[in-house]
Parts: structure tokens; sequence; C-alpha cells
């Protein structure tokens, strides 16, 4: 897993663990969530991001094809 998809992975999981212990603050976290993949975009690139999820997709089937 390469840097993009490693930062990306991470902040999906931080922002899922947030969002599930719910509370008001949802919408705060969504608005934080996209300014935080707005930083990631600007920083390696659309193509780059758009790449770091279709490895995140890929390594995510093979996973579930495992068990």
């Amino acid at each position: 897993m390469d840097d993009v998809s490693a930062r990306l992975e991470a902040l999906l999981r931080s922002y899922a663990a947030s969002i599930d212990r719910g509370g008001d603050e949802i919408a705060q976290l969504v608005d934080e969530f996209r300014a935080s993949l707005r930083a990631l975009v600007a920083e390696f690139g659309q193509p780059a991001i758009d790449a770091g999820l279709n490895e995140l997709r890929n390594e995510a089937s093979t996973s579930e094809a495992l068990h």
C-alpha cells in the first residue's frame, strides 16, 4: 500500500469511527472530512487519489473474498 492509499484509509477509518459514535457533530465531521480529502487532493492530485481509492477497493474485495 502506498502513502496515498494509507492516508486515505486512515482518513476513512477515522471519520467512520467518529460518525459511528454519533452525536450532534455529524455535520461538522462531514465538513472536516471534505476539507481533509480536499487537502489530500491538493497534495497528491486527483489521479493519485482515484488510484488510491481503487487500490483500497481492490484490497477490500480481496479481503472479502477470503472470508
